[in-house]
């Protein structure tokens, strides 16, 4: 069966009452409210519509925002600039604080690293983006459950974290020590991470040039805020 170019009027019209049309009014005044429901419906749509229907063409987030923009009632209006809210939005997304862990073993000689599911993906800490009002340690109990299924809410020390600003954007890592190498990990969100592997934290790039040996010798990409932390973790 070929693959449809856009999902169903039904399916279209599931999604936008599910996620967009029953929210506070006030919520579709903020640009970064809407497009972050938006970007809601998109993680729903290629994580259980398309596993639903296979024949479902996987879509970008720009691509989605501009058939929701045309598709829901409310949102009409944006399409003629779709590209430049969605622009907007992801330089928007640059600036949302980051929360996570650093998952030492036992010996604290390794560290647990995930990558997503993508080719392009990167090995990186469990971290994400920190909700509305969230605690910064709220958000990094919930990011790493959720990319691991791993519980650290008994073992997180708000004092134990390494914290940096990169650009715009606020990160931080709490360091959580004592975790078994034979713990199994499972992702309780589909579609996000697709492997964990545990490190020698002295292999960790601790400079650029170093990262890009690194990612020559893994065969991914390491993002420089890894390299920072890499360092200061390396030297405590």
């Amino acid at each position: 069966m070929a693959s449809r170019t856009v999902p169903s009027e039904e399916l279209l019209d599931d999604l936008c009452t599910r996620f967009i049309l029953n929210v506070p009014t006030e919520d579709l005044q903020s640009f970064e409210k809407f497009m972050f429901l938006v970007e809601q419906a998109h993680w729903y749509y290629e994580d259980f519509c398309r596993d639903n229907d296979p024949s479902l063409r996987s879509l970008s987030l720009r691509t989605f925002t501009g058939i929701i923009f045309q598709h829901c009632p409310g949102l009409a209006q944006l399409y003629k600039d779709r590209d430049s809210i969605y622009a907007r939005f992801s330089a928007y997304k640059q600036t949302v604080p980051v929360m996570g862990a650093i998952l030492l073993n036992t010996n604290m000689d390794k560290c647990l690293l995930v990558r997503g599911f993508k080719n392009s993906a990167s090995w990186g800490f469990p971290k994400g983006k920190v909700a509305k009002d969230e605690p910064d340690s709220a958000c990094a109990i919930r990011e790493v459950r959720e990319e691991t299924g791993l519980d650290i809410s008994d073992m997180l020390v708000e004092e134990d974290c390494i914290e940096r600003h990169i650009k715009q954007q606020r990160s931080k890592l709490y360091i959580i020590t004592g975790v078994e190498e034979t713990t199994e990990f499972e992702p309780q969100v589909r579609g996000e991470i697709g492997a964990f592997g545990w490190h020698f934290v002295t292999s960790l790039p601790a400079s650029e040039e170093a990262a890009m040996q690194y990612n020559t010798a893994e065969g991914a990409r390491h993002h420089f805020y890894q390299v920072c932390t890499a360092a200061t973790l390396r030297s405590s």
